[in-house]
């Protein structure tokens, strides 16, 4: 894997610096991954661990959060509007030690009723590199992801069979939810004009 470093941890840590933009790649095991993620508390910065790779993320960018906020706040909306209940879980944690795997989605959801687990995990994606989203969140069986990556938003389901993802162009765990109306309107400018578009594509479809 590009830019994977070889972890050698002292007493301090101190060569795990934040980096400013983007992230950092290690060799680590679970032990690690808590310390890592102990020691890191309060930087803004965030880690997450998969099979025998941790990735130190930078504090995110004013953009990162943007878009990451228009694109929840389309989520909201669309529920608000067919009546659909749900709870936003934020940045919560997802880890097991079992599974390998630790760390936190850029938003999540659950709809009908409060899990451990979300129905829907968003990551926005700025820079290339690091961690598999999809193969991060099927160690957690999350059953849609959503990933905004150059300039675009795609929606992946889980097949409950193989567990693996696939691109869908409507959602599953909101049905009658197309991504051909939630995308052109995560790209405005502001997100009260892509909540009044999204408001407005949504009736023309009633």
């Amino acid at each position: 894997m590009p830019g994977l470093l070889r972890a050698h941890e002292t007493e301090t840590n101190s060569e795990y610096s934040v980096p400013e933009s983007g992230s950092t790649l290690l060799w680590g095991d679970w032990d690690l991954y808590e310390k890592l993620d102990e020691v890191l508390t309060g930087s803004g910065a965030r880690v997450r661990f998969l099979d025998t790779v941790i990735q130190i993320i930078a504090p995110h960018s004013p953009d990162h959060e943007f878009k990451k906020g228009i694109i929840s706040r389309l989520v909201e909306t669309y529920c608000r509007i067919k009546g659909i209940r749900f709870s936003t879980f934020g940045n919560m944690t997802l880890k097991h030690a079992d599974k390998e795997a630790g760390g936190e989605p850029d938003e999540c959801y659950c709809f009908h009723e409060n899990k451990d687990v979300p129905d829907l995990a968003i990551e926005v994606a700025l820079t290339s590199g690091g961690i598999n989203n999809l193969a991060f969140y099927a160690k957690f069986k999350v059953p849609e992801v959503w990933i905004w990556r150059q300039g675009g938003l795609t929606a992946y389901v889980r097949d409950a069979e193989t567990g693996s993802y696939s691109s869908a162009s409507e959602s599953v765990v909101l049905p009658g939810l197309s991504l051909a109306d939630v995308e052109p309107c995560s790209t405005m400018s502001f997100t009260s004009d892509a909540i009044a578009e999204f408001e407005s594509r949504l009736s023309r479809c009633k």
